[in-house]
């Protein structure tokens, strides 16, 4: 499932179209809301980010393809995100890779 995951810093930072902001919003592919928190918390954090907390829900259109950039989804299965690529006919240069947690990456500071 894909949640909508809303992050709360310690200290502000720029984030395009925001500007300066202590909250960041992502998405995460997860099997729980606790899981989607901690994958969207450890991906921010080997960003540089001092995540305080963070929350989420289901995301309101769950469907991968009404995604503009699937690659974003923090966790999305790689053989995922190949197939919507495909399906969008990208070219090899569009093809971001996905934002994968690394498993030896701490959840907490």
């Amino acid at each position: 499932m894909i949640y909508f995951v809303t992050l709360f810093l310690s200290k502000q930072v720029h984030v395009q179209a925001l500007g300066f902001t202590k909250l960041l919003y992502s998405y995460a592919y997860a099997s729980s809301e606790d899981q989607a928190n901690q994958l969207a918390t450890s991906w921010y954090r080997q960003q540089g980010c001092e995540v305080v907390r963070a929350s989420c829900s289901l995301a309101n259109r769950p469907a991968l393809s009404s995604f503009t950039f699937p690659e974003q989804i923090v966790n999305l299965p790689e053989e995922l995100l190949i197939a919507e690529f495909d399906r969008r006919c990208y070219p090899d240069s569009l093809r971001s890779p996905g934002r994968c947690v690394s498993a030896a990456s701490p959840t907490a500071h």
